[in-house]
């Protein structure tokens, strides 16, 4: 994963099989199919290859469904580990730190909160 951060990479050049694994999950209308098509990748990602980091798995769990910001070192602190460690897994697990990722979900959540009709974008950033 850290080869293809802050990169555009097309799926079938990562893993070509891994694409075809994931025929047509891109069709979901909606921005709450995100997480679907996460674990779907995941899911596939570790058919092919077989390494699975039940720590990073937990972490970005917990940090997808947070609606709160969660504390990096309070989230190692559940998991077990040390607040280094989350970090050095995360970022070889998902290509980016904790902190980063639960910045990017924070502001995915605004576009599913419009989505979802809410009245403006400052209500939808204050709801999220």
């Amino acid at each position: 994963m850290p080869e293809t951060t802050s990169r555009i990479v097309d799926l079938s050049d990562l893993v070509p099989a891994l694409a075809r694994d994931l025929d047509g999950i891109w069709d979901a209308p909606s921005a709450a199919a995100q997480t679907a098509r996460a674990g779907a990748i995941f899911a596939a990602w570790d058919r092919r290859h077989g390494r699975r980091d039940r720590v990073v798995e937990e972490a970005v769990a917990r940090l997808t469904s947070a609606r709160v910001q969660l504390d990096t070192a309070t989230l190692a602190r559940a998991l077990g580990i040390s607040l280094r460690q989350l970090e050095r897994r995360f970022q070889n697990a998902v290509g980016l730190g904790p902190k980063h990722f639960a910045r990017m979900r924070r502001f995915q959540r605004v576009f599913q909160a419009i989505e979802e009709q809410r009245p403006g974008w400052a209500d939808a950033a204050v709801a999220c």
